[in-house]
Order: C-alpha cells, then structure tokens, then sequence
C-alpha cells in the first residue's frame, strides 16, 4: 500500500509525458468476443417446451410436470451451460440481495472478510468499495459519488 502514492506519479508522469492526462482507451477490436450466452428462451427451443415451463421447472416446481418434460429441461439447461439472469430475476424480486460495503482503506480487511462471511451465509453479496485517498476534507466528494454508485447499483444497505 506504501508503494501506491508512487505508482500513481509514475502514471501521471508517463501520461503528462505523452501530452495527455486521460488514461487511454481499450482496443476492443483486440478482445476476444464473449460468445452469446444462452437464455431461458434456448433452453425452452431446446427441450421443446415453453419458456413459462422452463422458469418453473428451474425454479422448483418441477413436480407439476412430468419426469420426462423435467429431464429434458434440465438436461437442455446443462448442455447449454444456462445460467439464471441475475438482472431479470432481482427485477421480479423486487430485490438485488446485494450490500454495499464502503471501507477508508484496505487496512480494514479482516473486517471486509468478515462481514462477506456473513452476508454470504445470509443469501447476500457483498459489493466492496474503498475511498483511494487514504485523507479526505470536509468537501471531498469522492466518499458523495462511491455512495451515490453504490446505490445506483441497487444495493439494499451501505455498510
């Protein structure tokens, strides 16, 4: 942590050296392009059946259906390496079951992982954020806008 001041300098010497103060941008034309990943709408084209039952198949009420339709679902589910909308299922909840935890410096960490035991315990996620000035002043608004991202992010409490 000691060395981070002088990394900071040493990237804004480099920055001001290249006439620039901005950070410059990823190529994304070098990236390696995510594959499509498969919806609730594959896995029902999959297995033959509508996306209603799917939800209901995968989401524990499987037992309205018969063992063949469930095995065709889950089994479409798994080859197509499906995986629940976090977004979309929090929009139905009503719920994000996530928590924001903003600490003043990375020295708090045995707190961090303790509080991320417990909220995973409890069905939450914990979302970490920390002030990068280890000294702020009244006016200071970097502690405003984390909290302001935190919120925005839909977290249920700020810790």
């Amino acid at each position: 942590v000691a060395d981070e001041p002088a990394k900071a300098t040493v990237v804004t010497e480099h920055l001001q050296f290249l006439g620039t103060n901005r950070l410059p941008r990823f190529d994304t034309s070098m990236a390696r392009k995510i594959p499509k990943r498969a919806g609730m709408k594959d896995v029902a084209q999959r297995a033959g059946v509508s996306m209603a039952s799917v939800s209901r198949i995968l989401n524990r009420d499987a037992a309205k259906f018969s063992p063949d339709t469930v095995e065709r679902v889950r089994d479409a589910a798994k080859e197509l390496n499906y995986r629940p909308n976090a977004t979309a299922r929090n929009l139905f909840k009503g719920s994000t079951s996530m928590a924001g935890v903003m600490v003043p410096t990375l020295d708090f960490y045995g707190v961090v992982e303790s509080l991320n035991e417990v909220l995973l315990d409890n069905g939450h996620v914990m979302l970490h954020a920390w002030n990068p000035k280890p000294v702020t002043t009244r006016d200071d608004q970097t502690e405003a806008h984390i909290i302001h991202q935190l919120v925005e992010r839909a977290v249920e409490g700020i810790i």
